[in-house]
């Protein structure tokens, strides 16, 4: 909305551009409760607005957000820019554009051959969503699920487009926000919330050191988030056949405060894991990863997951993953809908897929 400050520059209506890269709905909404494809296209449709009073266009890792149905609104963006003889700079991450299916014959499956069943129950569970930044908008809307319940195997992959609400079902299920009716995951006798790691891991470490994420948990039974945190990197370095190369390798009370992307995932997941969850939810988390980075990372947590009897869900809209699920949730969401006692702004189906 704020690219209308030039709109003596515009060539293009905001609302004209938002309904080209189909963001129009989401025009009142604030940003904080958009998921990250959304956001995505709505910076693409800004950028498009800008361009008129843009000298140069750098475009960072598209791909990692941006589910395959939706990459001609990058393209859209890419081409009107040349069209405008702007330079465009594309930074990308090795294989992140890839369609390719991960090679599961170095898998944790065939490694182990241990699958992990659970089941998961939703029931008239209603998502209060954020208020609108329009004030004539301003009443409560909410989000319906559509009742849930289903054996599912671990790994268990949840697909969906951008915005379809695949985040925010792994934000109810794992206790993150609030709702109304039941969730409920079960697994080995044990009923319980799942525990989540962000698509950004970033903000949930809530500026907090490595070190004092490592201690949020206390040792439970034999393994503590050290140990776990050891073993996931161990095991990553196998998948990739490296020894370890980390600056600060696997230890604790580090030389140095820096720590990479994949030690800040590393002890994240270790914590939750200590925590013996009902399940681990892993949301895109290619993130910030390149495809072989990615690839071993998810092997390395599902190995040691499925170790301690954890079953892992794991959120993405990428092709890659297809082979190594061993049962695939569809996420959906239908369009606005009023009813008599409450707004409903979506609806959200989960159809379990062979």
């Amino acid at each position: 909305m704020s690219a209308q400050n030039q709109k003596n520059e515009l060539t293009h209506s905001v609302e004209e551009i938002a309904k080209d890269f189909g963001v129009h709905e989401n025009l009142f909404q604030p940003i904080r409760t958009l998921s990250g494809g959304e956001t995505v296209k709505l910076a693409l449709a800004k950028a498009y607005l800008c361009a008129p009073f843009s000298r140069r266009l750098t475009i960072a890792s598209p791909f990692s957000w941006l589910s395959r149905e939706n990459t001609h609104y990058f393209q859209k963006l890419f081409q009107y820019y040349l069209d405008c003889s702007i330079p465009v700079e594309l930074l990308v991450l090795d294989g992140e554009d890839s369609i390719e299916q991960v090679d599961t014959s170095n898998s944790p499956q065939n490694k182990l051959n241990q699958a992990v069943d659970f089941a998961m129950v939703l029931k008239n569970v209603r998502i209060l969503l954020g208020s609108s930044l329009n004030p004539i908008q301003s009443q409560d809307t909410y989000a319906e699920v559509d009742d849930f319940n289903a054996d599912l195997m671990s790994p268990c992959l949840v697909v969906g487009e951008n915005g379809q609400g695949k985040s925010l079902i792994a934000k109810v299920i794992s206790g993150a926000i609030s709702c109304y009716g039941s969730t409920q995951i079960d697994r080995q006798n044990k009923t319980g919330p799942a525990r989540l790691l962000f698509q950004d891991v970033i903000t949930q470490t809530l500026l907090r050191s490595f070190d004092a994420i490592a201690a949020q948990t206390d040792r439970i039974g034999e393994t503590n988030s050290h140990e776990l945190y050891q073993k996931i990197l161990v095991k990553y370095f196998a998948y990739l056949h490296r020894t370890t190369t980390l600056s600060a390798g696997i230890e604790f009370g580090s030389q140095t405060e820096f720590r990479s992307l994949l030690e800040i995932k590393a002890i994240l997941v270790a914590v939750r894991l200590c925590g013996q969850p009902c399940a681990l939810i892993l949301d895109e988390p290619d993130w910030g990863l390149n495809r072989e980075s990615a690839i071993a990372f998810v092997f390395a947590v599902v190995d040691v997951a499925h170790q301690l009897g954890t079953p892992v869900l794991l959120i993405s809209h990428k092709p890659w993953w297809f082979k190594l699920a061993k049962s695939i949730i569809h996420v959906s969401r239908t369009a606005k809908e009023m009813t008599e006692d409450q707004n409903y702004s979506f609806k959200i189906k989960l159809t379990l897929r062979d």
